[in-house]
């Protein structure tokens, strides 16, 4: 292969390269930016009767849990409201 082979096929993956970037930039509108570009973890509506707070036996910290309507147990951190940990319930059992 000479070097204007090469030169060719370095071109021709650059130009792909751009083209690939190209399309996952096209697939967010002007007026959606920083609107869409996150998400939620959702768990459903807790349960009052079956959500409760564990004070930690050390520094690690308390998590309150919480069953929802959707069947699942989640881990959440009262400070922030992130979700520590998520357990789904299968219906039945």
């Amino acid at each position: 292969m000479d070097a204007l082979q090469l030169r060719r096929g370095a071109m021709v993956r650059l130009l792909l390269l751009f083209l690939g970037l190209l399309a996952t930039v096209s697939g967010l509108h002007a007026d959606e930016a920083g609107v869409v570009d996150w998400h939620h973890k959702l768990i459903g509506t807790p349960r009052k009767e079956a959500t409760f707070l564990h004070k930690p036996l050390s520094t690690s910290g308390a998590l309150a849990f919480a069953l929802t309507d959707r069947n699942v147990l989640a881990a959440l951190n009262p400070r922030d409201g992130t979700i520590g940990m998520i357990i789904l319930a299968m219906p039945g059992r």
